[in-house]
């Protein structure tokens, strides 16, 4: 190949010269040449340079001078050209450099060069020669802007990138990674996203790139102590307008008064809101670029702000459908579950009513001297407590009705505290503290139990190894004006209150909004269903009460129960309840029970009563036996739960024979479609198995008297 030029009227030749080491050619020219043919690559649509060995500029065009080192022509000898280099690609672009005057081969590279001496830079394709200059080795290097393609191939990337990764990373590292891509696409020191809302779930609420991250820990603050920028008034601007804002003299904004303590001077910042349902969810912003940010930089940062939004919004979709999912198993094992306790509970309180019917008829028919009266005084006090144990398997189950009574809280706590510290264990101290007032209220004593139970449960799985846990009770009185000020109780009044204190690890802010929905845990998989301050909660409202709670990370939480005070008079007439050895008056009975020996117990308590006792395991028995013998019935007292027709059924045939029959129903449980029936509204009689005989004969008493 020949170049030729005309100079001074002669014709001079530039003919190549084989490189000794490289294979290549290597073009040899003089500096007076190259001084001729300025006019030539000035025109060259991009940068046009040549330098010696030691990187100093003997050669350049407009676009190197002006754009590239940003000197006048009288400053641009003897510049050093890789100081044009950005520092983080210099090296590179030395040993790319090195290797055309050593082997002269040819080079094309990508690499960052600094805009009139930083600290913007454009990325740019650079081709690089060696030729002879007067002799000496040097390299010509043409450079072509390549920023924008360079701008979107990483954007690609960051969104192949994050699509691959986004089903095995948390939402927190998907935020990560964008902001660290978006500090270096654009220079940034510093990234963040703080979420307005509680998008994130269990995630943290604000996100920092990995360089801020780094800065906080080497600067002996950590991550978790700075600020929050979401309880800050720092970006009101971008809330308000919904509209991505760029602050090139940040702390001349009259309106920022401040950062929080501890947060690093922001110089300038570019925030872009990232939206859900029209409203601003989340932050995303990157600040203190060492120059201005422009409108180039606003693109790329909304566009990885774009792609990450994109990303979590789905990923949040998807955790949000597979919670409903989980939610609906766990709902589905809790029925089933439910279903098996409940029949459990039933066939147990059966065996339960024949032990317990039985221990008190001995138990009233010998002195307390005799010696076998203390062991079934035993029997007795364990079956109660095995009767306990099942009405809190009922409970569980939704299969047992409220049972509403007159209900002594302290007397009710007092009985439940032995139970609560054998459940706590010994490594928790478990404290009583009682109001001296009088605190009765109105309600099923197993919703009560229910209500201590979990409250205590629930603080003993805050505390873990060691701690206490006080219970205590006392009166409140709520004016309309305390619930115009927050109170949660619906309604002014005097309320029963039941606080459980514990000294564990309180409870987080993020988590306190939620701490009585149903299925909301902080606790590991497996270790708890969520629901235990949900039913809390669900008890106070539905005997209108209300449920606070007062809570400090790291000093423990305090839960109570609001429950209105029952105001009526306690009765102070004597008790009128039959002793089980005396006689009532003798009337005809049906009783109808599936379990014999309930039968026999029954049978044979009754009889002893002096009434005249007529039974059947089954309801199609029991109807044969009226219709047939025309029977002057006063009472039936059956099982809910028979053999085909159930009672509720049998008792409405029977009353069409005998239209003002009384009935008693008892069962060791109550499913729900006995209510569609009827059976259980306002003036029905029922008893729950297993039942103590006393309170059987009053109740039969009171039947047949009123």
């Amino acid at each position: 190949m020949n170049m030729e030029s005309m100079t001074e009227g002669k014709k001079e030749t530039f003919s190549p010269e084989d490189s000794c080491t490289g294979g290549g050619s290597v073009f040899a020219v003089q500096s007076e040449i190259l001084r001729r043919f300025k006019d030539v690559y000035e025109l060259f649509p991009g940068s046009f340079s040549i330098m010696n060995a030691g990187g100093k500029l003997i050669a350049w065009n407009r676009y190197m001078r002006d754009v590239i080192i940003g000197r006048p022509e009288g400053e641009m000898s003897d510049v050093d050209g890789m100081r044009a280099i950005h520092p983080d690609d210099r090296d590179f672009v030395m040993q790319q450099f090195s290797a055309v005057i050593s082997l002269g081969a040819d080079k094309t590279g990508e690499a960052r060069v600094l805009v009139g001496g930083g600290p913007e830079y454009t990325w740019r394709a650079i081709t690089g020669r060696k030729i002879e200059v007067d002799g000496e080795p040097c390299v010509l290097a043409i450079g072509i802007d390549i920023t924008e393609r360079q701008r979107l191939e990483s954007l690609q990337a960051l969104h192949l990138r994050m699509l691959e990764l986004a089903e095995a990373s948390s939402i927190e590292e998907l935020v990560r990674i964008a902001l660290d891509e978006a500090e270096q696409m654009t220079g940034s020191a510093i990234g963040f996203c703080t979420f307005i809302t509680e998008e994130l779930n269990n995630e943290p609420v604000q996100v920092w790139s990995t360089n801020a991250s780094n800065h906080f820990r080497h600067a002996g603050m950590g991550e978790a102590g700075h600020p929050i920028l979401r309880l800050s008034h720092l970006w009101d601007d971008v809330i308000k307008t919904k509209q991505l804002v760029i602050h090139n003299d940040y702390p001349s904004l009259r309106k920022r008064s401040g950062l929080p303590v501890g947060h690093d001077m922001v110089i300038r910042a570019l925030v872009i809101p990232l939206m859900k349902s029209g409203e601003v969810t989340a932050i995303f912003g990157i600040c203190n670029k060492a120059a201005a940010y422009t409108e180039a930089d606003a693109g790329t940062a909304s566009r990885i702000a774009d792609c990450l939004w994109g990303i979590v919004t789905r990923k949040l979709a998807e955790q949000s459908e597979q919670r409903m999912q989980e939610q609906l198993q766990q709902s589905q094992k809790i029925e089933l579950l439910g279903q098996l306790a409940g029949g459990i509970a039933h066939d147990f309180n059966n065996m339960l009513s024949v032990t317990l019917g039985y221990t008190e008829i001995l138990l009233e028919s010998i002195p307390e001297t005799h010696p076998f009266f203390e062991g079934l005084e035993a029997i007795r006090r364990s079956t109660e407590r095995s009767a306990n144990l099942t009405s809190q398997l009922l409970s569980f189950a939704r299969k047992q009705l409220r049972q509403m009574q007159v209900i002594n809280v302290n007397e009710e706590v007092a009985v439940m505290l032995p139970i609560l510290k054998s459940a706590l264990g010994e490594s928790i101290q478990c404290n009583c503290k009682p109001a001296i007032d009088a605190v009765r209220v109105w309600m099923d004593p197993t919703q009560f139990d229910q209500i201590l139970t979990n409250l205590c449960l629930n603080a003993r799985d805050a505390i873990g190894h060691s701690g206490t846990i006080t219970i205590a009770t006392g009166v409140k009185h709520v004016e309309t004006s305390d619930i115009r000020s927050g109170f949660p109780c619906l309604l002014p009044g005097i309320y029963v209150s039941i606080s459980v204190t514990d000294t564990g690890t309180g409870i987080k802010a993020h988590d306190l909004p939620h701490i009585f929905e149903p299925f909301y845990t902080t606790k590991e998989v497996g270790e708890g269903s969520g629901l235990g301050l949900s039913t809390v909660y669900g008890i106070a409202r539905q005997n209108n009460g209300c449920v606070e709670c007062w809570t400090e990370a790291g000093s423990g939480s305090s839960f109570t129960v609001y429950l209105p005070r029952y105001a009526k008079q306690e009765s102070t007439t004597a008790d009128t309840t039959p002793e089980l050895h005396g006689k009532t008056t003798g009337s005809t009975i049906l009783v109808v029970e599936d379990e014999p020996d309930i039968l026999q117990l029954v049978t044979r308590f009754l009889e002893n009563q002096g009434h005249r006792v007529l039974t059947a395991e089954d309801a199609e028995t029991a109807l044969a036996m009226v219709r047939d013998r025309q029977l002057p019935l006063k009472l039936l007292v059956s099982d809910v739960v028979l053999p085909g027709m159930n009672g509720v059924d049998m008792n409405q045939e029977l009353r069409k024979e005998i239209p003002d029959l009384k009935t008693l129903f008892m069962s060791g449980y109550a499913p729900e479609r006995i209510r569609q029936h009827g059976a259980f509204e306002e003036g029905v009689n029922f008893i729950q198995k297993p039942f103590a005989m006393k309170a059987f004969l009053k109740l039969i008493h009171d039947i047949l008297e009123n």
